[in-house]
């Protein structure tokens, strides 16, 4: 079994990083952690290193998935504690989450979906939150209508974060683009 096949099970056999979540919202989690199996399974990646980078991957994702959990259940506390364990994590795969973004999120209204939640926490995981708040459509309630578009700037945003992970840099062109050639809508 490959490196990438092994990555990608392991986000779907571990129920931990998705079960607060329905499977429309799970959906965007999960391709988030696809593709940054992807980008992280480079020919310089020992297979030591990979298992520990997919490691942090999916410590991100459980506590994106618990986050989500605590704040839907309205308690604040433990929402905001899940939220600073996913901004460390992330850290530690070498995503920065601006505190006052973070902070925009913890604040939002309670009306908001779960399926904006999880738009946002996956577009400040590729970088992409304030540009995605602008460029974005909000999801419906329901979750239809936007799910291609909001992968297509979770894509896009990762392209660049896992190359900086993987220790490849933005004057490397090597990494291919994922969203080319790919509808969007």
């Amino acid at each position: 079994m490959s490196k990438l096949q092994r990555g990608i099970e392991s986000l779907y056999s571990a129920a931990s990083l998705t079960d607060e979540l329905k499977d429309e919202e799970a959906q965007s989690l999960l391709k988030w952690g696809e593709v940054m199996a992807a980008q992280l399974d480079t020919d310089d990646t020992d297979d030591d290193t990979y298992d520990e980078q997919m490691k942090q991957v999916r410590r991100v994702m459980k506590r994106a998935n618990r986050f989500i959990g605590a704040q839907g259940q309205g308690d604040a506390d433990e929402a905001r504690k899940n939220l600073e364990k996913l901004m460390e994590s992330a850290a530690e795969l070498g995503v920065e989450i601006p505190q006052e973004q973070a902070d925009k999120l913890m604040n939002a209204p309670r009306a908001q979906s779960n399926s904006e939640t999880i738009g946002e926490l996956v577009a400040m995981l590729s970088g992409k939150a304030a540009s995605a708040a602008e460029a974005e459509p909000p999801v419906e309630a329901d979750g239809e209508g936007t799910a291609a578009s909001t992968m297509g700037t979770l894509l896009a945003g990762l392209r660049g974060k896992a190359a900086s992970v993987a220790g490849d840099t933005d004057d490397n062109p090597a990494l291919p683009d994922p969203t080319e050639g790919k509808d969007n809508e």
